[in-house]
């Protein structure tokens, strides 16, 4: 979409605006900091940073986004401190369906998810482990 912030010398405000629900801005990132925190979906880039090593227990994990809503959930820790989700397979109600048991999302990885509104989970379509 195109968004058209002011004009910069008056004139008739003429604007497009797009009335899609997908957010390209991430949020603020989202400090993880207990195993049963769980991460929240607001935007289509999700920021997150542990303070420690967690293996998220919270189900769900993620709550139901939109059918066709995609996020890249990516670890900006600066140490080595990884986030750990689990498959619904073996967290039950994770409403995560991931390509393993789990996923460990450790400094500078990136899940990308996309929601599928008839399974109503997340689907994994990549993983991107940098270390």
């Amino acid at each position: 979409g195109i968004e058209i912030a002011a004009l910069s010398k008056g004139g008739i405000n003429i604007g497009i605006r797009n009335a899609s629900t997908e957010i390209d801005t991430p949020a603020a990132v989202q400090a993880i900091a207990a195993v049963g925190n769980a991460i929240t979906v607001a935007s289509k880039y999700k920021i997150i940073n542990a303070n420690a090593n967690y293996t998220l227990t919270s189900a769900p994990t993620i709550a139901n986004g939109f059918d066709g809503q995609v996020v890249f959930i990516t670890n900006v820790d600066t140490g080595t401190d990884t986030v750990t989700v689990q498959d619904q397979g073996t967290l039950a109600s994770s409403n995560l369906r991931l390509g393993a048991t789990t996923r460990a999302i450790g400094p500078r990885d990136t899940l990308e998810l996309h929601y599928d509104a008839t399974i109503g989970d997340w689907i994994e379509d990549g993983f991107n482990n940098v270390l």
